[in-house]
């Protein structure tokens, strides 16, 4: 029995040395681990083919025949009143065109009369002055019909000469009216004559006075401005 054991052992120890000297012939030591042989890859399992998607039918729009009417109706007013507002703007512009002919026609004849522009400015002038007495119509046609005009133009100056020194030499011989004082125009433009007013502005020469329904302040002499009194004002209203 003993000898069935050493045999045993003496086969292990066989193997033993066998494995060894097969690992050296191999160049392997016990240092040095065999190399771990190289995992094969996996192959890759192959996807299913996907098949192609089905193209989409184009929607079909559904139309509404009574809102398709509305929409009609609605774009037809519309187009009217363009027409409309288009042919109230063409008969303003031709009003106007008409107009602004008339007035270059009504310009044109005005220039064209010979005179007409000139002799509406004396009618104008003319109705500034002041009515003359029937002496003083006299005196006139006498100075107009016996001499010519440069003669008559010298004696008009002098007449406009003699009104101004006779308001200069009355104004720097009175005093200055106060402003605020209630005054009467008694001598200058036909338009402002008797006028009643009110002192604004006071001069020793000439004063402005505010006269109610004119526009601008009137600029006369201030001696042909006469102080009112109420009881005046009383009379004459």
């Amino acid at each position: 029995m003993t000898e069935t054991k050493l045999s045993a052992i003496e086969k292990a120890l066989a193997a033993a040395k066998a494995r060894k000297a097969a690992k050296e012939a191999a160049g392997l030591t016990e240092e040095t681990p065999a190399p771990k042989a190289k995992k094969e890859p996996k192959p890759k399992a192959e996807k299913p083919t996907k098949a192609p998607k089905a193209a989409k039918e184009p929607k079909t729009k559904t139309v509404d025949p009574t809102k398709e009417a509305a929409k009609a109706e609605r774009l037809a007013t519309k187009a009217a009143k363009m027409a409309e507002l288009e042919a109230q703007r063409a008969e303003r512009k031709a009003a106007r065109e008409a107009a602004k002919a008339e007035r270059e026609a009504t310009r044109a004849a005005a220039k064209s009369a010979p005179g007409s522009a000139h002799m509406k400015k004396v009618e104008k002038a003319r109705a500034k002055l002041l009515p003359l007495s029937s002496e003083a119509e006299l005196l006139y046609s006498e100075i107009i019909g016996n001499f010519g005009g440069p003669m008559v133009n010298a004696i008009a100056e002098h007449l406009k000469l003699h009104v101004r020194m006779s308001a200069t030499k009355r104004a720097t011989e009175g005093a200055a009216l106060p402003v605020g004082t209630t005054v009467r125009i008694i001598n200058g433009e036909a338009k402002y004559l008797n006028k009643v007013g009110t002192v604004v502005k006071s001069q020793k020469l000439r004063s402005f006075v505010k006269v109610e329904g004119v526009r601008k302040d009137v600029y006369v002499f201030t001696a042909d401005l006469k102080a009112v009194a109420d009881a005046d004002l009383a009379v004459a209203v």
